[in-house]
């Protein structure tokens, strides 16, 4: 996959985040790009250790809906952000070999378990 389809992938997994967090994600994996590039990496080779966009923006989505709930304790956030994690558990259960490349960022609080970095802590 090159850095085109890589974007591209993310941006539409992202899709129910609001407009600026993708926005802001889909920028620092852009300068993943750039920073690889320079060091002569091959676009495809980047992708690879970044990982499965799918995953990527699961976790995102998931981090979102946490801090959701944490900021805004309801119900149904509740249930939404238990409902995520979940789904992200099978999921990352599912694509276990997409995960862990060498590029891969760490999660600030390491909540998700992935090692997949979020911008909502």
């Amino acid at each position: 996959m090159n850095k085109e389809e890589f974007i591209n992938s993310l941006r539409r997994e992202l899709g129910s985040l609001p407009q600026k967090e993708i926005e802001d994600i889909i920028y620092d994996y852009e300068e993943h790009f750039q920073i690889g590039l320079s060091k002569g990496k091959a676009e495809e080779e980047i992708a690879e250790e970044l990982g499965n966009p799918r995953l990527i923006a699961k976790a995102y989505k998931t981090h979102y809906k946490i801090d959701n709930t944490e900021n805004n304790p309801s119900t149904r956030n509740l249930l939404t952000a238990i409902l995520a994690a979940v789904s992200l558990g099978f999921f990352s259960f599912q694509y276990a070999p997409c995960v862990g490349g060498t590029g891969q960022r760490r999660c600030r609080d390491d909540r998700c378990g992935l090692g997949i970095s979020a911008r909502f802590t």
